[in-house]
This record gives C-alpha cells, sequence and structure tokens, in this order.
C-alpha cells in the first residue's frame, strides 16, 4: 500500500505539507486544522478532493467548518470546500452475553380451519409445552464513560 499512501509526522500549519497537486484526499489529526486547510487543498489534485479532520472538541469543529466554508466572505472562493459533514464518536462498549429464553404459551391447542373436501373442520395443532431458545444480547452500560471526539468531512469544490 505505500505506492498508494503517504503518511507523515511533520508541522503542517505554517510551512505546509511541501507538496502540491498529487493528494486524492488529506486526514488532519492535529490541534488547529483550520489553519491547514489551504495547504491541503495544495496538495490536492486541482480537480478532485476530500479532507477528513479530527477533532477532540465541538469547538474546534465550528472553527474547521467555518474555516472550510466561511460564508459570506472570499475565503469561499479561496478554499471552495463543500459537502462539509461532521460526525460524532463515542465508544460505547456492550456487554454481549446469552441468555435462555422460554418461548412464550399461546394455549394447550390451536384452531385451523381445514378445507380440502370442502368442509371446515378445526384441527389441532400441538403446541410444545415449557420450549425454549437460547439468545445472544446485548447490554449497554448504565453509564458511558470516555471522551467523545468527531470526524469532518468536506468535498474540494471542482469549479
Amino acid at each position: 500500500m505505500d505506492h498508494l499512501v503517504t503518511v507523515k509526522n511533520l508541522d503542517v500549519c505554517k510551512p505546509g505539507f511541501g507538496v502540491s497537486n498529487i493528494a486524492n484526499a488529506v486526514f488532519l489529526d492535529i490541534p488547529s486544522p483550520r489553519e491547514a486547510i489551504g495547504h491541503a487543498k495544495s496538495a490536492m489534485k486541482t480537480k478532485v478532493g476530500r479532507i477528513y479532520s479530527f477533532s477532540p472538541c465541538i469547538e474546534q469543529v465550528q472553527r474547521t467548518s467555518l474555516a472550510l466554508e466561511q460564508l459570506g466572505t472570499p475565503a469561499l472562493e479561496e478554499h471552495g470546500f463543500a459537502e462539509i459533514e461532521t460526525l460524532e464518536i463515542l465508544l460505547r462498549v456492550y456487554d454481549v452475553r446469552t441468555v435462555h429464553l422460554q418461548l412464550p404459551e399461546f394455549g394447550k391447542a390451536a384452531e385451523e380451519k381445514n378445507s380440502l373436501d370442502g368442509i371446515d373442520r378445526p384441527k389441532q395443532i400441538s403446541v410444545t409445552q415449557h420450549a425454549s431458545a437460547l439468545f445472544k444480547s446485548e447490554v449497554p452500560p448504565r453509564e458511558t464513560v470516555g471522551h467523545t471526539g468527531y470526524l469532518t468531512f468536506a468535498t474540494k469544490n471542482l469549479f
């Protein structure tokens, strides 16, 4: 995969990525992703591009989203990202258990009409008493302890 993916660990906020017009997508997991959006756009190919950003707090998401779209200012044309979408990520661990459940009893017998000979007659259908089955069940925790995070996605405008 090394011919398809390039991973770098460097400060991209001020000096940028050091490349231009080669990336299909850029993933930012940095403290101030909004400061690297212009550099990310420069690293992307001219006609295509997706940007992904991980942020630990909603305030950072808001600043990044504003930098991506900048409503009512020339920055919209400057950065040119659209379809901005954010998803919240929260780890929630479920306890999976096997449970033994008794199947409901619908009575001693059920009736079904039998009309093979044209005459309706009640037909006895036996019901298994005390039938049970094993099921997998998941139990959520009473309270979720953890830290949330956010993924923001945007598409580079083609125009």
